[in-house]
């Protein structure tokens, strides 16, 4: 693993003055030093590594703005701060702008990618001018969307004159000036929405929903729109669980900000991350349980529970036969992609 990361070092290295296009695996395998059979028994091929370039940067990036979630700073100052984050690890590492900025060399598989890196910073900008107007430190006419757009661009702007101009450019005090010019807008009440009328409250939806986001990704896309949609559709009851092909460890850190206890963990090549809304009780796992045990233990939960009292459990499959007993306790399952399923009911209004 350390020959792995020492290749992907040599890669960002190298990038600094050498065009993605214009990169060969003798190149990295003579910087780190070792001969270019060596370097294919870490990777399969040039597009394999660059790939695994482009996954470390995401890593190094989430991990930057996970730190900056984490702080007790106000939204704004934390969209700042994420900037600022940003721009100085392309400062420590002058290939990584290059990687973001070249057109020439990629696959499809890397420009995707890339474009989802663009999209997280824009949603999650846009998410904390949100977050921002919620507390009364923005105006409500700004648009977020908008908002995001413009300091993303600045950051891209600062990191294409210093690609330009090498040294030359203070990347620091650019983005000083450019971050102070966006905050002044921003207190201004630019950029305003243009003629967009009030959204209607959103429409409750079922207390389970199931978002699979690897399609999203896989287009190029940031999920974190189609989450809070989700979210907001969720009632305070309910549990929500993504499907992702990685932690997503700043997504977890920015919603339990937000209020919502958050559980992930690991199956096979899946991360399954349930996100509960203020009153869900936590899951109860019954999937180790021999049968019928899953089955009456769930039973006896729901006679137990008050009146519109929620309970949700983990059961090792769908509980067909369970499911017409409890009618009255308005069930509702899905079935998730290993076969297990979840039960969401609520204690029955009437004494049974």
């Amino acid at each position: 693993m350390q020959r792995r990361d020492q290749i992907i070092a040599a890669t960002l290295n190298l990038l600094s003055d050498t065009p993605l296009d214009s990169l060969t695996t003798r190149q990295i395998s003579r910087a780190v030093g070792i001969s270019q059979p060596a370097l294919f028994r870490h990777f399969r091929s040039r597009d394999d590594l660059i790939a695994a370039v482009i996954t470390h940067a995401r890593q190094a990036l989430a991990a930057d703005v996970q730190a900056v979630l984490e702080g007790d700073a106000s939204p704004l100052d934390r969209a700042e701060a994420a900037a600022r984050h940003l721009l100085r690890r392309a400062d420590q590492q002058p290939g990584l702008p290059r990687l973001l900025f070249s057109g020439s060399g990629q696959r499809p598989a890397h420009r995707t990618a890339l474009r989802q890196l663009v999209d997280m910073q824009r949603a999650l900008v846009a998410e904390l001018v949100r977050q921002a107007q919620k507390a009364g430190q923005a105006p409500p006419e700004v648009d977020p969307r908008g908002a995001a757009i413009l300091l993303v661009a600045l950051i891209q702007g600062v990191l294409l004159q210093r690609q330009v101009d090498g040294d030359a450019c203070p990347i620091t005090e650019t983005a000083d000036a450019l971050l102070s010019l966006w905050r002044a807008g921003i207190s201004a009440g630019a950029p305003a929405s243009q003629g967009a009328q009030p959204e209607p409250p959103a429409q409750r939806g079922p207390a389970l929903q199931l978002l699979d986001v690897r399609p999203i990704l896989a287009s190029g896309r940031d999920p974190l729109t189609e989450i809070l949609s989700a979210l907001e559709t969720l009632p305070d009851s309910g549990l929500l669980i993504l499907h992702a092909p990685f932690r997503p460890a700043p997504l977890l850190t920015l919603l339990e900000g937000r209020g919502h206890p958050v559980h992930a963990r690991q199956d096979g090549d899946t991360w399954i991350v349930g996100i509960r809304g203020a009153r869900a009780p936590e899951p109860v796992d019954l999937r180790d349980l021999p049968a019928p045990e899953p089955l009456e233990h769930a039973l006896r939960a729901i006679r137990s529970l008050a009146p519109g009292q929620p309970w949700i459990g983990r059961l090792p499959r769908v509980p067909r036969l369970l499911l017409p007993r409890i009618t009255d306790a308005d069930p509702l399952v899905i079935e998730l992609a290993d076969g297990t399923a979840l039960l969401h009911v609520r204690g029955p209004e009437s004494a049974r």
